[in-house]
């Protein structure tokens, strides 16, 4: 009876279920993270086939499969695709029915002993990305209410730039207060239905392991915090946390050394952070931050701070000598350059040049 109705609901399905869009994210050398959301479907487990290709029209297919969109999960997919090789382009899509979804644009990060340069936009907030190699996506700071209606709604309100510029670029993201408001085991599920995450990041309850790393080769290294789930007294981190991050900047040496996360500027910034880089001996830190206070930047901690703003964004171009910051919009503080330093103690006694 329950594969009856299924078979002929998609021979009758009329309503396109992909007005969420499509979007990848965490991408490693030979991986990366597909995500759709289907709408307007029963409350039925249902099988969504995707396509991964090497161009956009799909003519050249180099993996496909069939993905479960479960109604415990909001009819959510996420499809960890492995086996791809390093510094590549892939082109996805998924088909629900007769229903063909938006082809969205991914790719892997470098080996990890290659030099490559990076495109990085970073947004907090509603804020569009710029076209780049990585978006960096930096939380939301905005009034409570019931979280799941009010993402769905959100999501709901993207417009046809909104979803292809969330198509167009992997991305990883961490969350912010407004995106965890109310009950704190639904606020969590309604945001994992709704990123690119890997299942690591999956809801387990009241947990949410959310914080990670990610390298692009051996140009950077970006620590991932979350400063919502694991605050103590005395540190907005956590203590496991704080070894966990201990631990990453104790590893192999990038050329740039990358705390991101959602704070105002005295909890993301503080002097606990200055002292676990001194502690490591990174050489070359580096802070973004989304969330209170005005887009811009300033010196913290021996290292730059590169502020998104509550919804704002910024640009920035990374190689082996030079960090390119790019402001857009009036008032902000256009474009800036910060050239990498051997030592973090030299970083702090120089300040950004324009660019």
């Amino acid at each position: 009876m329950h594969r009856t109705y299924l078979t002929d609901y998609l021979l009758k399905v009329r309503q396109d279920p992909f007005t969420l869009g499509v979007a990848s994210g965490d991408p490693e050398p030979d991986s990366v993270v597909l995500w759709t959301r289907l709408t307007g479907v029963p409350e039925l487990p249902l099988s969504v086939p995707w396509q991964l290709s090497a161009d956009p029209a799909g003519a050249r297919v180099l993996r496909e499969g069939v993905a479960d969109a479960l109604p415990e999960w909001g009819h959510s997919v996420h499809v960890e695709v492995e086996d791809l090789e390093p510094s590549t382009e892939y082109y996805f899509r998924f088909r629900h029915g007769r229903h063909l979804s938006l082809t969205g644009r991914t790719r892997t990060t470098p080996h990890p002993v290659a030099l490559e340069p990076l495109r990085l936009a970073v947004t907090s907030g509603d804020a569009l990305p710029s076209a780049a190699d990585l978006v960096l996506c930096l939380g939301e700071h905005r009034p409570s209410g019931p979280v799941r209606e009010q993402r769905e709604r959100a999501m709901a309100r993207l417009t046809p730039a909104a979803q292809l510029a969330r198509a167009s670029a992997p991305q990883v993201c961490t969350w912010g207060p407004g995106e965890l408001s109310g009950e704190w085991v639904a606020a969590c599920r309604a945001y994992y239905e709704h990123q690119p995450l890997r299942a690591a990041s999956r809801p387990d309850g009241g947990r949410m392991p959310i914080y990670r790393s990610l390298r692009w080769g051996r140009l950077l290294a970006l620590r991932l915090v979350d400063t919502q789930q694991y605050r103590q007294t005395g540190s907005l981190l956590g203590a496991g946390q704080e070894r966990w991050l201990a631990g990453e900047l104790g590893r192999r040496r990038p050329l740039w050394d990358v705390v991101a996360g959602h704070g105002s500027v005295a909890e993301l910034t503080g002097e606990r952070l200055g002292a676990l880089w001194r502690r490591a001996r990174v050489e070359s830190p580096l802070v973004l931050r989304g969330g209170p206070g005005p887009a811009g930047t300033r010196q913290v901690a021996g290292a730059p701070e590169l502020a998104a703003g509550v919804a704002g964004s910024l640009l920035c171009e990374i190689d082996e000598r030079l960090w390119r910051a790019r402001f857009p919009g009036p008032g902000g503080p256009g474009n800036l350059a910060f050239p990498r330093q051997c030592e973090a103690t030299a970083l702090s006694e120089g300040s950004p040049s324009s660019a």
